[in-house]
């Protein structure tokens, strides 16, 4: 598998309270790139809040809000110097072909509500092995 680096994406993102649908427990994301055609989502945590899943929607579909495992501060205080540094967790992998997408990453609050940061707008390339999105 090719050497190929990430990238991140700097975007002050804030946090609010989402209602959810449904959140799919049926089966765990991949979090391991194991194909040159893998691109892979990372947090990383600059907060005292534990991201305990991640919210995908294309379009104007519901957004599909899937479990992690959790990931709690991966930082403390330097986004950059913590990304130069590898301090982020993957949260999945998918091919880097897939369609663009929003992403949101949160806790559950309630048995209906999350409370996540996001959209950030993604669109995985082969050019990269993946993405890293800080929280802050």
């Amino acid at each position: 598998m090719d050497e190929k680096k990430y990238y991140i994406e700097i975007k002050r993102i804030e946090h609010t309270s989402y209602q959810v649908d449904q959140i799919t427990e049926d089966e765990a994301p991949k979090t391991k790139r194991d194909r040159n055609e893998d691109w892979s989502a990372s947090l990383l945590n600059d907060t005292d809040n534990v991201i305990t899943m991640f919210g995908t929607q294309v379009g104007n579909q519901n957004i599909k809000w899937v479990p992690i495992n959790p990931i709690g501060r991966t930082c403390n205080g330097d986004i950059q110097a913590c990304f130069d540094n590898g301090n982020y967790r993957i949260m999945f992998v998918e091919a880097c072909i897939d369609p663009q997408f929003d992403l949101y990453v949160g806790w559950k609050t309630g048995p209906n509500t999350v409370r996540a940061y996001g959209p950030w707008v993604v669109t995985p390339t082969c050019q990269y092995a993946g993405a890293v999105f800080p929280i802050s």
